[in-house]
């Protein structure tokens, strides 16, 4: 119990109660669903997320993409297209089921939980659109010079994935305990985005049967070293970080009339003489009160 009570503590979570578990099973649900859904969806069923973010690639580059019926949005300029698999579903899925289930529970009330469900749903997907139209620009401009470094397409576009997906999960989930905390999310609290994304991107196609391809373990042994290595940063940088915290002063309580009279009429005999007046030479100097 009294393990349980520090973790709670520590997580900033109160007792899980019914409301609670009714969100993580409905962001689970929907999570499932949105996962199923994009894994088997086509370019005209994903231009929710498609057509965005491929505005604002075209942005950052300058180069115009084209929607191609069934194959995405395609730039003659760069000789790119935009597919189903660059829509950026996982990201989208890791993001809003780590922001329920992170801070669901200290939303007071069932209209802020309600509230708070809709904007982690609003926020995963903004952040999907950003975070994946980032991805895409960066692969467009390193993938060259990465590439003359000995590294092949498959491995540039591994590598900027996992490092941006991860990246901005975390930053995405680290504003939110800003908002909720009002401070840094220590180490232990990040633990849930980088389980969530460690479930949608390892076990989930383990359990689909991908383990048995070399592919998977390629992936996966990539995956991990990043998770690993993202908590091991973000401990070490809570441990390294400075406490500035400061207890404030106490105050206290304001004196009751009947306190104030007293202490006003008591008051001029701690800086009379001995025959009741001022005492010479001696300036009145006022009390010191410690806080």
């Amino acid at each position: 119990m009294i393990v349980a009570a520090r973790l709670e503590r520590s997580l900033g979570f109160r007792s899980p109660r019914a409301l609670d578990l009714g969100s993580y099973a409905a962001a689970l649900a929907i999570a499932y669903g949105v996962k199923r859904f994009c894994s088997t969806a086509g370019a005209d069923e994903l231009e929710f997320l498609l057509r965005p973010t491929a505005a604002m690639v075209e942005l950052l580059t300058g180069c115009a993409f084209v929607a191609e019926r069934g194959a995405g949005f395609f730039s003659r300029e760069l000789s790119v297209v935009i597919a189903p698999v660059c829509a950026g579903a996982n990201f989208l899925v890791v993001a809003f089921t780590a922001l329920v289930l992170g801070f669901s529970a200290r939303a007071q009330g069932p209209r802020r939980k309600g509230a708070w469900f809709l904007a982690s749903a609003a926020g995963a997907y903004l952040a999907t659109l950003v975070v994946n139209a980032t991805r895409i620009t960066l692969s467009l401009r390193l993938a060259e010079p990465l590439h003359a470094n000995g590294l092949s397409a498959a491995a540039v576009h591994r590598l900027l994935g996992i490092g941006v997906y991860l990246g901005g999960l975390l930053m995405l989930y680290a504003l939110a305990g800003r908002v909720f905390a009002k401070r840094t999310l220590s180490a232990l609290e990040l633990g849930v985005p980088l389980g969530v994304y460690a479930a949608v991107t390892l076990v989930t196609p383990w359990l689909g049967g991908a383990g048995a391809t070399a592919r998977y373990w390629t992936h996966a042994s990539v995956v991990g070293a990043a998770v690993v290595g993202a908590a091991i940063l973000a401990a070490a940088w809570k441990l390294a970080k400075p406490d500035v915290t400061r207890r404030q002063p106490q105050r206290e309580p304001p004196a009751s009339p009947q306190e104030a009279q007293s202490g006003a009429r008591a008051a001029p005999s701690a800086c009379a003489g001995p025959r009741g007046g001022a005492a010479r030479g001696r300036p009145n100097r006022p009390s010191l009160q410690c806080e």
